[in-house]
């Protein structure tokens, strides 16, 4: 078993959980510069210091997330699919084609544009699926999933029932 990411699939969860952590940063930074305010002005709190010795930076987070999304892949051996110039050539040939993810004309041209990251992640899945032989995908995306089992790639929209297929194959 070899765990397989798309580039485009682990930087959309790199920088989804990213997005989280710099939120946070935000709200820590409102209430902690309102602490540093009610330090420096209001009169009983004369003699406190303020608690807050260093702050992050965005370019910091970005930085470790970077760092330690490279290691959990180290770690747990995932191989990465890097994103190539074949790919957006493909993704593109399938958007002005309305190929899968983007056969669907019911929706404006508009929204489905939202589709274009799927449809890298269907390429490199396409590929993946050549170098491999038979895999199978973990997968949210209705849309995704449809055009995953287009090309005979199973997909799991929940991750338990991926894990049972995965296991039933071993055991």
């Amino acid at each position: 078993i070899k765990i397989v990411v798309s580039q485009i699939a682990w930087e959309e969860i790199r920088t989804q959980e990213l997005d989280k952590l710099k939120k946070a940063m935000v709200a820590f930074n409102r209430a902690s510069n309102k602490l540093k305010n009610q330090l420096e002005t209001n009169v009983v709190a004369g003699g406190l210091t303020d608690p807050i010795v260093g702050r992050l930076s965005s370019d910091e987070a970005k930085a470790a997330s970077i760092k330690n999304m490279e290691a959990f892949a180290k770690e747990n051996h995932i191989e990465i699919v890097i994103w190539s110039v074949d790919h957006a050539d493909r993704t593109w040939t399938r958007y002005f084609d309305e190929l899968p993810p983007f056969e669907n004309t019911d929706i404006e041209r508009e929204e489905r544009r939202k589709n274009i990251p799927d449809a890298w992640i269907l390429e490199a899945a396409i590929d993946t699926k050549e170098n491999y032989g038979e895999i199978v995908a973990g997968c949210a995306d209705n849309g995704l999933c449809d055009a995953l089992e287009q090309h005979e790639i199973q997909s799991y929209h929940n991750i338990n029932d991926l894990i049972l297929y995965v296991e039933s194959e071993i055991f």
